[in-house]
């Protein structure tokens, strides 16, 4: 009996709602009315709330007070959001906004936080950010603007810092997912004008600037660790270097495709060879010095010899006499292994002298540097504990009497000519 009753009830108040405004309600469902676009438009004393189905449109539609909105998602729509399956898809022609309005793009998100928008962030995903314009590699920076790594593994950023126009390309140390980040390393910068700096430059004042640290700073070819082609810094020293002793290191024109070749230098023995001077290679062998020493009481008299560079010299002989106008001949004794290897030996060098009188060093002046050459005859030493051959190459001083306590040294520079 109760169940008669209400079906009654519900069938006769369904049926007054439905001659008012075309609504009805059933026990299963509710019906609004249905129109066109047309027609929704055209409607007169609408009140805030009420609700028509739009049959152009596919769609939901309540009046604000003020507009028709919108609302629900079916395949067949023409506007809003499409929901097919699990994807959903918008089909508005216009633009799209989060947070903001007007919309300047087809997408656009503005938040009051740094991130912006997170793209993988249980994977070592990016991260777009605002202050600076940040794209934050398995980083971003929460609520509270720190830092955070998004997944476990290293991270790090590209930003263009808007006060000075630089790019800066930054790494993060390993870190453990929703963690503080490390320290960051800069690894880059791409200032304005094309200039590159690395490693921490972050103002490189040439094309191409990297850090103050030795060791290797361009490889051009790798063939092994300690095999390259490049060029490094060592102390003191800016190194050209090629991977193997058999290999040239060449200067000229042209591009590596066609080259002229002007000067090369070879390892070893090579030397360094100019096209100017076909076949002609100059090697640097060594420096060395010889000295000859008058004592103050005129009886004794001292010589020496060192090596200062290279193990060229084995010996030497030196003969002074206070008592001659042609009085010193220094003699470098040659390593004949060494000696051997070139056509000719050059000695390029100069001498010092000391302890002497004011018009001594005036004369001293005029012999302040010479240049030697191997001599064809070359002389033969079988004197001493250890007789042997040598070559030489003698320094004779004319017109150089020395005074009591004087010293004449020289020091030579020896190059071999191949």
């Amino acid at each position: 009996m109760k169940n008669i009753l209400l079906y009654t009830f519900l069938f006769l108040v369904s049926f007054k709602l439905y001659g008012q405004n075309s609504t009805l309600i059933q026990p299963d469902r509710v019906s609004l009315p249905k129109m066109t676009t047309t027609i929704k438009n055209a409607l007169v004393n609408k009140t805030e709330g009420m609700m028509v189905y739009d049959s152009d449109l596919k769609q939901f539609s309540y009046w604000t007070g003020t507009a028709w909105v919108n609302f629900g998602n079916t395949p067949a729509s023409s506007a809003g959001w499409d929901l097919s399956g699990n994807d959903i898809s918008t089909t508005n022609t216009g633009n799209v906004g989060v947070g903001l309005l007007p919309i300047k793009a087809k997408f656009e998100v503005s938040s009051p936080f740094t991130t912006q928008a997170i793209f993988g962030s249980n994977d070592n995903g990016i991260s777009l950010q605002k202050n600076f314009p940040t794209i934050g590699f398995n980083q971003y920076r929460d609520n509270a603007n720190v830092q955070k790594y998004l997944g476990t593994g290293f991270a790090g950023g590209n930003f263009l810092y808007p006060l000075n126009g630089y790019f800066y390309w930054n790494s993060i140390p390993y870190g453990n997912a929703g963690s503080n980040t490390a320290a960051e390393n800069n690894v880059m910068t791409l200032t304005t004008s094309g200039r590159i700096g690395i490693r921490g430059v972050t103002e490189p004042n040439a094309d191409f600037q990297t850090s103050n640290l030795l060791g290797n700073k361009i490889n051009l070819w790798n063939d092994g660790p300690n095999n390259q082609y490049g060029i490094g810094i060592r102390n003191n020293t800016l190194a050209l270097y090629s991977a193997h002793p058999t290999n040239l290191i060449s200067f000229g024109h042209g591009s590596a495709n066609v080259f002229t070749e002007t000067v090369k230098i070879e390892s070893g023995n090579g030397g360094i060879y100019s096209s100017q001077t076909p076949g002609l290679n100059m090697v640097p062998l060594g420096i060395a010095r010889v000295w000859a020493k008058e004592s103050l009481n005129g009886l004794d008299f001292e010589s020496g010899h060192e090596n200062i560079v290279g193990n060229l010299v084995v010996d030497h002989f030196a003969y002074g006499d206070i008592n001659l106008d042609d009085n010193l001949i220094g003699e470098f004794k040659l390593n004949p292994a060494i000696v051997s290897q070139y056509s000719k030996i050059i000695a390029i060098g100069s001498l010092n002298y000391t302890g002497g009188s004011a018009t001594d060093l005036i004369v001293n002046t005029a012999v302040s540097g010479f240049i030697g050459e191997l001599r064809d005859d070359v002389l033969v030493y079988n004197s001493g504990p250890d007789p042997g051959s040598f070559y030489t190459i003698s320094i004779v001083v004319d017109d150089f009497p020395l005074t009591l306590g004087s010293t004449l040294s020289s020091k030579v520079i020896f190059y071999g000519i191949k």
